[in-house]
């Protein structure tokens, strides 16, 4: 599962305007951030034992010596983000949770409750927003509105991906399937059994919505070249939402996009609504 929050402003192409707000500087640690990231998730999710931990003992060797001397050639990324981290000062905790929410998928690959996904979350979406806030604002002052905006966007990406992704299940809690009395979401199961497919996919929205709202709450602690784009972005995203809100079965129909013209509409509005908040 792609990390939301980081490709957003690094290599998707849909949000080429939000990067238009960043320095060339920032977009280059956000993505040297983003590379380490998808490498540590790669081998987590399809590599060996070995590899995985190989990986973690490059990164914990880097860290604890503050040096890249002693890495692996073929873990580049770690070398670099090891860089990252000594300029930044990045909290040690950030990385210790990412590596604990993988190795915990890796080894159990479901949630049973609710408070399973949301450690799963702190570790994998939490974090991204503590780095990019520390790279772009240089404190620790107000990085609540960046970290729930990682973790809505992040679970966002969980509800878009079922129709599209055989394992969107694995990332959903089973105790909310069961409140919903639902096995399964794959498709030919769901089309006996819509009306509790669309309550389940509903109740999955509220929860996305609910840390949305919270982080355009923080947002005036941000600053206003950053509050522009993330505005923008939960906009865009909310749109989404509501699409798929109105009728959930398009999940397995067809990918829902903002046009070209609703982009640039959303970013202009931002633009105007922004530098009067």
């Amino acid at each position: 599962m792609k990390n939301t929050l980081l490709t957003l402003f690094t290599k998707d192409p849909q949000y080429t305007l939000a990067r238009l707000f960043l320095t060339k500087k920032e977009i280059q640690d956000l993505t040297t951030t983003l590379d380490f990231f998808e490498m540590a998730e790669v081998l987590a999710e399809s590599g060996t034992e070995k590899e995985f931990q190989a990986f973690k003992s490059d990164y914990d060797t880097g860290y604890k010596y503050k040096s890249i001397q002693n890495i692996s050639a073929k873990h580049e990324s770690i070398a670099k983000f090891i860089l990252l981290q000594n300029e930044y000062g990045f909290d040690q905790s950030w990385a210790d949770s990412f590596f604990a929410a993988l190795e915990t998928r890796r080894l159990k690959g479901k949630y049973i409750a609710f408070s399973d996904v949301e450690n799963y979350l702190r570790g994998i979406a939490d974090t991204q927003g503590f780095i990019m806030h520390r790279i772009i604002t240089k404190t620790n002052n107000g990085e609540k509105a960046l970290q729930y905006l990682s973790r809505a966007l992040q679970y966002f990406s969980f509800i878009r991906s079922v129709g599209r992704n055989s394992a969107a299940q694995s990332y959903f809690a089973l105790a909310d399937l069961e409140k919903r009395h639902l096995n399964s979401l794959d498709h030919k199961e769901i089309q006996h059994d819509e009306e509790n497919f669309i309550k389940f996919i509903r109740d999955q929205i509220a929860r996305y919505l609910g840390w949305n709202d919270i982080a355009m709450d923080e947002q005036n602690s941000l600053p206003l070249r950053l509050r522009i784009p993330l505005r923008a972005v939960s906009e865009l995203h909310e749109w989404t939402a509501q699409q798929i809100w109105e009728n959930p079965m398009v999940l397995y129909q067809t990918d829902i996009i903002p046009s070209p013209a609703l982009t640039l509409f959303t970013f202009a509005k931002s633009v105007f609504s922004s530098g009067n908040s």
